[in-house]
């Protein structure tokens, strides 16, 4: 794995450059398979003799970016913007931590293969106590074999599927996320399933995530969803999504 950390200080107080905050990118599991979610870990460590502060966002420029030259990689397409308040980090001296990203939000691989994968990341550090300022920038270059082994990638959605069904409404609502990444007509069922769970939050992401499948099955589920809901916001919320659907 090659790695690139850099940084740049703005020196307040006439204080010397010290590299605040030390990262690096790894996966989070050695078995990868087309068809499942893959993981990749951002781990950091506070260097400074401080507490910092920092965010990591969810734009194109402050947030994680992962790309591939690999032929065997589908480019997600994706807005400028993911999404979402970047919560605030508050590191101690010495103290490290971790951020899980999902590989297939950015990357699909389609295919069986070895591939390298670039994972970039930049933000601004804080030190609590002194004011001090830097800008931050981790790189890696990650090396993903793939496998085909479609039992397994079945046996993945079949526990994703679960935590669908299930009465956690946080699990679901990841695991919905999570299915809609993969780009697989397994996934595409398994969203379209999700318009039944047993939580309604989890039924709300599945309508946003169903609306994104631009397929004739995901409309017409929606609109049978539309006619058997009893819930007046998730129908009012699916007529929504299915409206836009049929404009585009």
């Amino acid at each position: 794995m090659f790695s690139q950390n850099h940084s740049s200080a703005n020196q307040n107080k006439g204080m010397d450059t010290v590299q605040m905050l030390q990262g690096h990118f790894k996966l989070s599991d050695s078995y990868i398979v087309v068809g499942a979610p893959i993981f990749i870990l951002f781990e950091y460590r506070n260097t400074s003799q401080e507490a910092v502060l920092f965010s990591i966002g969810h734009g194109l420029s402050d947030g994680f970016r992962c790309t591939s030259e690999d032929a065997g990689f589908s480019i997600v397409r994706r807005g400028s913007d993911l999404g979402g308040l970047a919560p605030e980090i508050h590191l101690l001296s010495g103290q490290s931590g971790s951020q899980t990203i999902l590989l297939n939000t950015y990357l699909q691989p389609h295919q069986a293969g070895s591939y390298i994968v670039d994972c970039k990341v930049d933000f601004d550090v804080s030190g609590e106590k002194s004011g001090s300022t830097q800008h931050v920038h981790f790189a890696d270059s990650i090396k993903l074999d793939v496998h085909d082994d479609p039992a397994y990638a079945s046996k993945v959605m079949a526990e994703l599927r679960k935590d669908i069904r299930g009465a956690n409404p946080a699990q679901g609502r990841e695991a919905v996320s999570i299915v809609a990444t993969l780009g697989t007509s397994e996934a595409q069922t398994v969203l379209i399933e999700a318009l039944t769970a047993k939580e309604l939050t989890v039924v709300e992401a599945a309508i946003d995530c169903v609306a994104q499948l631009e397929s004739s099955e995901a409309e017409l589920a929606l609109a049978k969803f539309i006619e058997t809901t009893t819930v007046r916001s998730l129908k009012k919320r699916a007529k929504e999504v299915l409206g836009r659907m049929q404009q585009q």
